[in-house]
């Protein structure tokens, strides 16, 4: 599709499903939304965090959403 012939610019993963913080390194800017406490069947490790550990230290924005209290959004929201 001649739509999608292009470099991002950068990723904004909003508790993205499933990461492994052990993938080969993002070389772009991103911005990861995630929570401070598992929901769903997604741990805080494999999600939100892994994509943040996975991109480049100079280029990347860790936005945390508090969810202690065990009320508000989960994961599920998002996906």
């Amino acid at each position: 599709i001649d739509l999608l012939d292009f470099t991002p610019a950068g990723f904004v993963g909003l508790d993205p499903f499933r990461l492994n913080s052990d993938d080969e390194e993002m070389d772009l800017p991103t911005l990861m939304w995630g929570f401070s406490e598992t929901t769903c069947a997604v741990s805080t490790d494999q999600a939100a965090k892994a994509g943040y550990q996975a991109s480049e230290e100079e280029h990347r924005v860790f936005y945390k959403i508090t969810n202690d209290n065990g009320e508000g959004p989960g994961h599920c929201s998002f996906t």
